[in-house]
């Protein structure tokens, strides 16, 4: 997340992201704003703690806007660097 403002509004589509507990274990790395429609706060960026993989997942850029905000594009570039271990 760095460089990524510690919080930005964009304009795309709310998913609903529960992470599964009894699952790979995960890290949190943003969530959205309270839902207006269910009242609670989701995961929006996290990667999973494969001991042999990088996966980062990203429920972000569903709306054609979101992909020239500044946020979700260095969002992009980071979890790219990340994944390739740079």
């Amino acid at each position: 997340m760095k460089g990524v403002p510690g919080t930005f509004k964009i304009s795309d589509e709310l998913y609903y992201s529960t992470i599964d507990p009894k699952g790979t274990p995960v890290e949190v790395l943003a969530t959205t704003s309270t839902s207006q429609t269910t009242g609670k706060s989701y995961p929006s960026i996290w990667v999973v703690q494969h001991p042999k993989a990088r996966i980062v997942c990203i429920a972000l850029g569903h709306d054609a806007k979101a992909h020239d905000h500044p946020a979700y594009k260095k969002v992009l570039e980071n979890a790219i660097s990340w994944a390739a271990g740079k």
